[in-house]
């Protein structure tokens, strides 16, 4: 990996990104594999190969940069999560959005077709 080049892009804004954003708002869920406590999240954005979740408060305990995750979104029209479909996803990285709430960016670990038919 050239460090330099990924440097100046980033430096310059250039997007890395595998694939487009789309800006997605919908209630969500996380939680780690094996856990039955999940934690309630909305969706930011998404794309094919993950999305960014804005969490409320202190909720992303133990959700750090390269812990596998499970997450579910609510499909469209329905305000609930229903917690058996979880798809399996990567935390990339965790940052401050607005009022204290965290952001938290996954990666899916599998493609988003597969995993928005959950």
């Amino acid at each position: 990996m050239d460090t330099q080049k990924t440097t100046e892009q980033a430096r310059r804004g250039v997007d890395r990104r595998a694939s487009d954003r789309i800006e997605v708002v919908r209630g969500a869920r996380v939680r780690r594999p094996g856990s039955a406590r999940s934690i309630p999240a909305r969706t930011r954005n998404t794309s094919k190969c993950g999305l960014l979740l804005e969490i409320a408060g202190g909720g992303r305990e133990g959700l750090t940069p390269g812990c596998r995750v499970e997450v579910i979104v609510a499909r469209f029209g329905e305000p609930l999560v229903r917690s058996e479909s979880f798809v399996p996803a990567r935390v990339v990285r965790v940052g401050e959005g607005d009022s204290g709430r965290a952001l938290v960016a996954l990666e899916f670990e599998q493609t988003s077709a597969d995993a928005m038919a959950a």
